[in-house]
């Protein structure tokens, strides 16, 4: 059964702040869907609602995604690929 939270009480749940949440929707960039992970309500300046459950799993997917990336660079002798990227910049 999922939890809806609004923001104040969905950020810390998550181990997050409340910006950082709000700033990992599709409409910023993120990987949290509008209808999925979180629902905003009929007024401009109703609460949004978070599916607690739903982004928790948004950002293990996501974790995973990275650590299994992570082997493959090195597996492939990448390791210092971080270090690479912020030598060119």
């Amino acid at each position: 059964m999922s939890t809806y939270l609004k923001t104040s009480m969905a950020a810390p749940e998550l181990g997050l702040s409340q910006g950082h949440l709000k700033r990992q929707t599709e409409d910023k960039g993120g990987p949290l869907k509008q209808g999925e992970h979180y629902f905003q309500g009929p007024a401009k300046n109703s609460s949004i609602q978070w599916d607690v459950d739903a982004c928790r799993a948004a950002f293990h997917r996501l974790g995973m995604l990275r650590r299994k990336a992570d082997q493959a660079l090195q597996a492939a002798g990448i390791t210092d690929l971080a270090e690479r990227q912020s030598e060119r910049g």
